[in-house]
């Protein structure tokens, strides 16, 4: 879990599969501290969460991020190591927007919390699909849900566009015993360019 934060998630998936090693990664040490303590079970490491994925050569089950993915200028090197990392599943969230192209720029899209701030990604949903869809060889299906959503008290969109919360669920070749032909799966509203 890339980005793990306080390590709540862990416990979703035990409920999920409790049999699960669940291993979280948090640039915060804080969280990650608290999440040792509380959620014993599982695993949280302190780092960076581009130094993991990058210095990592384990390979697992299931790779995620919530709410990570937004913060990150190099968008497309972090799924690209995510879905190389995984064995059957990638899944993460990233909101969309029918304003053009792809942007990391505060004069858009700038998020503040406390004395801090800084840009966020702010990607159009035809970009977002086009990088997942270079995949297609190592990706069996490809899912991707989305919904209206605004932004909350602390972001600052600029643009007088529509935003939406898109959720990626990618299950690649390698897990299936069978050659199966790519599947693309939309669930979209009708207004969000495609």
């Amino acid at each position: 879990d890339l980005g793990c934060g306080n390590g709540a998630m862990s416990q979703i998936v035990k409920k999920i599969n409790k049999n699960c090693n669940y291993s979280g990664v948090d640039h915060q040490e804080n969280l990650i501290k608290k999440a040792n303590k509380i959620f014993k079970s599982s695993k949280f490491i302190f780092q960076d969460v581009s130094s993991f994925i990058k210095s990592n050569k384990k390979k697992f089950d299931t790779v995620m991020a919530w709410s990570v993915i937004k913060s990150f200028s190099n968008w497309k090197e972090l799924i690209d190591l995510m879905i190389k990392t995984s064995k059957k599943f990638v899944v993460f969230d990233q909101r969309i927007t029918n304003y053009p192209g792809v942007h990391f720029d505060e004069k858009i899209l700038k998020a503040t919390y406390g004395n801090i701030s800084g840009p966020l990604l702010c990607i159009d949903y035809k970009s977002l699909k086009n990088h997942l869809m270079q995949y297609k060889k190592e990706i069996s299906r490809l899912e991707i849900m989305a919904y209206n959503s605004d932004w909350g008290k602390n972001v600052k969109f600029t643009k007088k566009h529509k935003t939406y919360v898109a959720t990626i669920s990618i299950e690649l070749k390698s897990n299936t015993k069978f050659k199966k032909k790519f599947e693309l799966y939309e669930q979209l509203p009708k207004c969000l360019v495609k």
